[in-house]
């Protein structure tokens, strides 16, 4: 985790959505460092991918962000 990102939260009164954020970041840097086997590191990452459905390692959660355009609902059909 670098430290421009632990100054911005504070610990005292930090969210859900915040605290994992962090525990994301330390598994991807844990794994980054070897710390895991190659069975846990397989294990870490699916875990993370329920929370963090996107190829981008570097992503951030945001449950108040507005949908992308092709995660948009799509209109019903009209029916006759």
């Amino acid at each position: 985790m670098a430290e421009n990102n632990a100054n911005q939260i504070n610990p005292d009164s930090m969210n859900q959505q915040q605290a994992l954020n962090v525990l994301v970041q330390a598994a991807r840097i844990a794994q980054a460092k070897g710390a895991y086997t190659l069975e846990d590191a397989e294990l870490v990452a699916k875990a993370i991918k329920v929370f963090i459905p996107t190829q981008d390692p570097n992503a951030v959660i945001n449950k108040d962000a507005e949908p992308a355009a092709e995660e948009a609902p799509k209109a019903e059909a009209p029916t006759k």
